[in-house]
């Protein structure tokens, strides 16, 4: 863990961390993902401040919107930003879910089980005991 990184900042650091395996971090990886734990406890610290104050504060011309709507935006956007260059986003770390190992033959298996127990409550036999589908 870098030394810079404040003690708020420590959650989002080793949950950042999990994603990939040791071996699998770069220096330049490990600097980036550092600001993303930064970035990620401001927007922790900002969202609790926002909570308290008010989307909307007073000011002399009448309520406006609370400037800390627009620091949220940018450190979200920074956020999402990071987590693509790092590749921690959901496609990038288990994979497009077409292509994921078994999913396309659970569903074959589901809709192979669909059809037989619709076959059997057409047959004669319907008060024989079904297959139950789980």
């Amino acid at each position: 863990m870098p030394s810079t990184l404040r003690a708020s900042e420590r959650k989002f650091w080793d949950a950042v961390m999990i994603a990939r395996l040791p071996q699998q971090w770069a220096q330049v990886d490990l600097l980036h993902a550092a600001n993303l734990a930064r970035c990620l406890a401001d927007i922790e610290v900002n969202r609790k401040a926002m909570l308290r104050e008010g989307t909307l504060v007073k000011s002399p011309g009448g309520p406006r919107l609370n400037p800390r709507c627009l620091l949220l935006e940018r450190l979200h956007q920074r956020s999402v930003l990071l987590t693509r260059v790092l590749q921690l986003q959901a496609v990038a770390t288990i994979g497009q879910a077409q292509k994921q190992i078994g999913t396309k033959g659970e569903a074959e298996s589901a809709a192979a089980v669909l059809k037989r127990a619709q076959a059997a409550s057409s047959s004669t036999d319907a008060l024989l005991a079904r297959p139950r589908m789980q």
